[in-house]
């Protein structure tokens, strides 16, 4: 039903990217709090417009439309979508590790390259995590790539993600260079919500929002076709980068 729902409004790209099984662990409040602020967001061209400023810089442009080579031309060229898939990924962690607003639309028809920088034309989906959901995706990627054990086991614990425990360390467990599939990952989502939902565990709705911006990098990254060393794309990221 609330898939249903997202296909009536603004946000109907995000319905098919969201997976299917995460309405068995949700309680019906839940993802309808999410989506009055997705709406929400999504009608407010001023805080967007802040939050496009606070992302530009050299190697990453917030564009008005289309610009450049489009992320969905750039497979056959090896060395090309290796750099584009790694400044992906690095967007996709500097959002996550250091503000609590994000924006979330990172689907391959948004994202371009110009030169060296990436150009991203989202549309208005962003979301501001709660302090506990958003500590705990924090905590989860900071936990894992940055091997403190008690830490991981912590956001799972704040996620109510605990019973799934075993399906994130086979999720997480490359250490090298990977190609990234949507089908994977979807696999990987059911997998968790199904061991989530057999274990009685409510999950909150602000997993619609995270499940689109996850798959949506996804897609990207199985669009360049690139193999990508995401621990490094991580280190990174957190090296250089500061809370805001």
């Amino acid at each position: 039903m609330i898939a249903r729902v997202l296909r009536n409004t603004e946000l109907a790209p995000m319905a098919d990217l969201v997976s299917p099984a995460l309405w068995k662990v949700v309680s019906w409040r839940e993802p309808w709090k999410a989506m009055r602020q997705l709406l929400g967001n999504n009608r407010d061209r001023r805080r967007f417009a802040e939050l496009v400023d606070a992302l530009q810089g050299d190697e990453l442009r917030l564009v008005d439309g289309p610009t450049g080579q489009s992320v969905l031309d750039l497979a056959d060229d090896a060395a090309l979508a290796r750099v584009t898939g790694e400044a992906l990924l690095e967007l996709f962690f500097r959002q996550l590790l250091t503000r609590d607003t994000v924006l979330l639309d990172l689907r391959p028809q948004r994202l371009g390259l110009e030169g060296e920088a990436l150009c991203w034309w989202p549309k208005r989906y962003y979301f501001r995590w709660s302090e506990t959901v958003g500590a705990g995706l924090r905590g989860l990627y900071e936990g894992f790539y940055g091997e403190r054990e008690e830490l991981f086991i912590a956001s799972l614990a704040a996620l109510s993600l605990t019973p799934a425990e075993a399906v994130f360390r086979q999720h997480f467990q490359s250490t090298t260079a990977q190609r990234f599939e949507v089908a994977a990952l979807m696999e990987t989502l059911n997998e968790v919500f199904e061991v989530c939902a057999a274990a009685k565990v409510k999950l909150s709705g602000e997993f619609v929002a995270f499940g689109f911006y996850l798959t949506a990098l996804y897609q990207s990254l199985e669009a360049l076709g690139a193999m990508l060393d995401v621990r490094s794309c991580y280190a990174r990221v957190e090296t250089l980068s500061s809370p805001s």
